[in-house]
């Protein structure tokens, strides 16, 4: 057994060589490989002695000839899979194997999932599996790449500049495949996913360094100018999201804010963390916003911790602490940080222990443990040397003061972080921020150690106006309270009572109680909490841009968050009260995952039972302080739900009229808003595959029929259910009535969308059901909405799902078991909630087992199988359907006095209409068209008349075969069509083509001829 395992080991080292382009030591790659530390060493050595590896200072390296790279993966993937494929393997070992078989994007994604998994406590094996991603990527190559392969190449590379983006060393290197990705791209005429990748490299050019440079403005610059032209929201985004980060990066935090608000209702890149939703937060605080800034990082830690998602949860809840330090809620910080600390482990991401230590000696510093903030901070220094890093661009104005503190009270400076060194630097960051606080320090210097009032004066002025251009009014203030101490010193005692004056406002409004020695305080100055509006609130507000709304759901979002901004809470909702329930409609800091929960199940409870009142109620528990205020607009009644947890006094001492007269003012835009009446602006392309029939829509199906009867029961009872339904029988019994039937009993809002995919050929399946982005290929001049996305809210109705290719249904069961999607071209993931309704005339469970149907994708959708029988056997209901379809056609073609005698109902009640209620629709039209003077004659054959269409020749030959035996219906179709074709020489189009001689349009003639397997003769291809 020990032989085998190091063989195997033996194997996998072999596989994992090659793709460590950087190397690996001996405890991550064992780790990563599945295998016991000694064991890995000792098979290390055992392939150095063959000269096949070789180490350097502790870090493994492939040692082989660097020509016969790609042949040692080929031959290393060959072995290990032909020794070990009924063994259990780690997802690496198998990542990499799918690479060196040449299926790389499968690979990557395999890594990278692996990636996920490990970057939370085990970063440096994360680490190594994604370097050995990034690998496979670039070694992918381009030439003979499908339509589809290069948009899974897109995809894949962007998702791969995410995940880096947690490792700063790695994100450069993402970059040389970003440019692979652009060219691959551009071959595949695919301008927008062009546009997009330019963004991305941006972005990771930008985040890597945290600094601005000419590279990377000039391919935003390019990818927007391309970009532009297709204005969808997804483009738009990407470019708010890069401009929002740019100008947080210069420390222009209200533009940042300004940009950011556009993305922050539902953006989501590939990846674990939305980056921008950090920056948003910490933009919001600085400018004032501090509210919406813990609000929102509490709801990102709150959803993630939910999902389930360890890093993006310790990450989101790392800079609430810090967030909440900077605001004095020290206490808050402190229960957050403790919790951190024994969360975080010794091999996390190394981003995340370096941030924690600098919160940590932050916390210290505002207790005045200065030699507790000084370790910390030396401890994070040490991780920065091991890693072979400088030390990370910052946008956190404390950091100086506290470095500035380090040297006042004589403790020796920490490596990396030297005072005079870390100074010189911030008066060149290139944020604005972080050159107002080196101003700051240095007036400070001046006055309190060069005793220089009149220097110290200029550097205080230099620090104001950069923190007012900033819009940080708590720096300001700072600011604002060394000019007035230097006017002081100066005799400028009239300007220093000014400057005083204005920074009491903002300490007021904060409720910060520090207040720097040898400055009286102003009369009645308190560290109390007041909720006044924010100072720069309105400057804020004016200038901001009206943003462009195309759905009530924007509206109501826009309403709520105005409200709570207005109100200055953390979270808050609006929901409208609906047949007994809460359901919302817009929400402030709070996702759908958390309102979900079962926190705020309790909570909605209490809404529900306050909602019947007119009056404001209020509760408070450890989850905040609460308010529910029920509004009624007309018949229908609202509910406002808002909380605070961190201000949470704040909430509670405002006074019921404040909140009235606050709601009644919402209640007037929300007004006015439904009286817009909101209506989205794309419209689907149709042709003719595609039925979309308005929820209103109210078809009933006329049967008399005992068991159709107990069928519609059974419809009527699973109708309110999300169970996906399949319907079978044979043409034309009525299933996609049926499905009407089931969707106008279902209560959902949306629409009834019928699919008839039999007609589409396989390249256009994935463009007409996911929809796609304009430019995403040559010839998408406009954006298209796909048949998931139309029948979001209603229900989806494919016909005859069973002619479905193999390789359409993969992509049909992804979406099925994960309800969302992306556009062709696009990258937003797009969330669906329809019902859906299959029906076909084929027996799938045997097309299952015959491999000719995917056995998941039929169990999936045949949670609830319904079949319905044929009209020969409901005699009553050909009878009924005849009567009714005798009256809707004497109406269309304006006949009157027609009837169907007794020896018509015997004729329709005897006649076994193979064709079914279609047939029997067909019979009665025609009979109806071409009736004389009160007579109705019914052929129950159809009639060959003149120009009915083209006849075969008389002598046949084969068609003597065509009855032989018996055959049944579909049989004698498929003997049928392949003699014609025979006969045509393959001639499908024309008078005497295929395609006239059977009378049927071409798409259902090449779908028949794919359903019958006729696809392989030379006749018609």
């Amino acid at each position: 057994m020990a032989d085998k395992e190091r063989e195997r080991a033996r194997l996998a080292l072999l596989l994992a060589l090659p793709w460590a382009t950087n190397g690996f030591s001996v405890t991550p790659v064992a780790a990563l490989l599945g295998y016991p530390s000694a064991l890995v060493e000792e098979v290390l050595h055992g392939l150095a002695a063959q000269g096949a590896a070789a180490c350097v200072e502790g870090v493994w390296r492939y040692a082989g000839d660097p020509e016969d790279l790609e042949a040692a993966r080929r031959k290393a993937a060959e072995a290990f899979l032909h020794a070990t494929a009924p063994l259990p393997c780690s997802a690496a070992v198998r990542g990499l194997a799918l690479a060196c078989r040449g299926a790389s994007f499968e690979a990557a994604r395999v890594l990278l999932e692996e990636v996920r998994r490990l970057s939370f406590d085990a970063a440096s094996v994360a680490s190594l599996c994604l370097s050995m991603a990034v690998a496979v990527i670039e070694r992918a190559p381009l030439e003979g790449m499908n339509e589809e392969t290069r948009r899974n190449y897109v995809h894949v590379t962007i998702e791969l500049a995410d995940v880096s983006a947690y490792y700063c060393i790695i994100t450069r290197a993402v970059c040389p495949t970003l440019d692979t990705a652009i060219i691959s791209a551009r071959r595949n005429g695919d301008t927008r996913s062009v546009a997009i990748l330019h963004m991305v490299k941006a972005h990771m050019l930008t985040f890597a360094a945290f600094n601005l440079s000419e590279e990377a403005d000039r391919m935003f610059q390019e990818g927007y100018e391309m970009g532009k032209s297709f204005g969808d929201r997804d483009m738009l985004e990407y470019v708010s999201t890069f401009l929002g980060f740019r100008h947080f990066v210069q420390g222009r935090f209200a533009c940042a804010v300004r940009y950011l608000e556009q993305v922050r209702s539902g953006f989501s890149l590939p990846g674990m963390v939305s980056w921008w939703g950090l920056f948003y937060a910490m933009a919001s605080a600085f400018v004032g916003l501090d509210r919406q800034g813990v609000g929102v990082l509490e709801s990102c830690w709150r959803t993630a911790e939910l999902r389930g998602d360890s890093l993006p949860a310790v990450i989101w809840r790392l800079h609430l602490a810090l967030l909440l330090l900077m605001a004095g809620k020290q206490e808050a910080a402190r229960a957050h940080l403790d919790t951190l600390r024994s969360t975080i482990r010794e091999d996390a991401l190394p981003f995340v222990r370096i941030r924690l230590l600098w919160a940590q000696a932050y916390a210290f510093y505002l207790e005045g443990a200065l030699k507790a903030a000084r370790d910390a901070l030396e401890r994070s220094a040490r991780i920065l040397q091991r890693l072979g890093t400088p030390t990370p661009m910052h946008h956190f104005p404390w950091l100086l003061g506290m470095l500035y503190a380090f040297r006042q009270a004589g403790l020796p400076e920490v490596p990396g972080f030297g005072f005079e060194e870390t100074l010189r630097g911030s008066f060149e960051h290139p944020s604005l921020q972080v050159r107002a606080s080196a101003w700051q320090i240095k007036g400070m210097m001046l006055l309190e150690e060069q005793g220089l009032a009149e220097e110290a004066r200029a550097a205080f002025k230099q620090a104001l106006n950069l923190d007012l251009a900033v819009g940080n009014q708590v720096e300001a203030a700072r600011a604002k309270l060394g000019l007035a101490r230097a006017n002081m010193l100066v005799g400028r005692r009239r300007s220093a009572e000014r400057l005083r004056a204005g920074a009491f406002a903002v300490h007021r409004e904060y409720g910060l109680p520090e207040w720097p020695e040898g400055l009286s305080k102003p009369r009645g100055m308190h560290a109390g909490i007041s909720a006044a509006k924010a100072p720069f609130g309105p400057r804020l507000r004016e200038q901001e841009p009206v943003p462009q709304l195309s759905s009530p759901a924007e509206i109501h979002h826009l309403l709520i968050s105005n409200l709570c901004r207005e109100l200055r809470v953390e979270q808050g909702a609006l929901f409208v009260l609906k047949d007994g329930d809460l359901v919302p409609l817009g929400c402030y800091n709070l996702s759908l995952l958390q309102l979900e929960s079962p926190t705020f199940t309790r909570i909605r409870g209490w809404l529900l039972r306050e909602s019947a009142a007119p009056r404001i109620t209020r509760r408070g528990d450890l989850e905040g302080h609460a308010l529910c205020m029920p509004l009624r607009q007309g018949e229908t009644s609202y509910v406002i739900y808002l909380c605070s947890r961190y201000y949470a006094g704040e909430l509670e001492a405002m006074g019921n009229a404040s909140l009235r007269a606050a709601a009644e003012k919402f209640r007037e835009h929300l007004y006015l808003a439904e009286r817009w009446g909101v209506t989205t602006g794309s419209e689907p392309e149709s042709n003719g595959d595609i039925l979309i029939i308005p929820r209103e829509d109210s078809g009933d199906m006329l049967t008399g029929d005992p068991v159709m009867l107990r069928l519609l029961h059974k419809l009527e009872q699973i109708a309110a259910t999300d169970a996906p339904v399949l319907i079978a029988g044979e043409t034309g019994v009525g299933k996609e009535l049926l499905a009407r039937q089931l969707h106008k009993h279902s209560g959902r809002k949306g629409p009834f969308v019928s699919v008839h995919p039999a007609s589409m050929t396989e390249t256009l399946f994935e463009s007409a059901f996911f929809g796609h982005e304009k430019g995403s290929f040559t010839g998408a001049s406009n954006q298209k909405i796909g048949f998931f996305e139309l029948a979001d809210h209603g229900t989806l109705f494919i016909d005859e799902v069973g002619e479905m290719p193999l390789s359409m249904q993969t992509k049909f069961l992804r979406v099925l078991q994960e309800r969302c999607f992306i556009r062709v071209g696009g990258l937003r993931e797009i969330h669906s909630n329809f019902r859906l309704v299959t029906a076909t005339n084929r027996d799938l469970e045997k097309e299952a087992a015959a491999g000719t149907f995917r056995h998941d994708l039929y169990y999936r959708l045949s949670v609830v199988p319904v079949q319905v029988p044929p009209l020969r056997t409901r005699v009553n209901d050909a009878q009924l359907l005849a009567q009714h379809f005798l009256g809707v056609f004497m109406r269309k073609y304006q006949r009157q006095k027609l009837s169907l005698s007794r020896a018509d109902m015997i004729k329709i009640a005897s006649y076994p209409w193979p064709g079914n209620v279609r047939e029997l629709e067909n019979v009665i039209e025609r009979a109806v068209i071409l009736a004389g003077e009160g007579r109705l004659e019914l052929s129950l054959t159809p009639p060959q008349g003149e120009g009915s269409s083209p006849q075969l020749p008389a002598e046949l030959g084969p068609g003597s075969q065509l009855i032989a035996g018996w055959p049944s219906l579909d049989e004698l179709e498929r003997r049928y069509i392949k003699l014609v074709l025979a006969q045509t020489g393959g001639r499908i189009y024309g008078d005497n083509g295929a395609e006239a001689i059977l009378g049927i349009g071409r798409s259902t003639l090449y779908a028949k001829i794919r359903r019958y397997g006729l696809k392989a003769h030379r006749y018609y291809e």
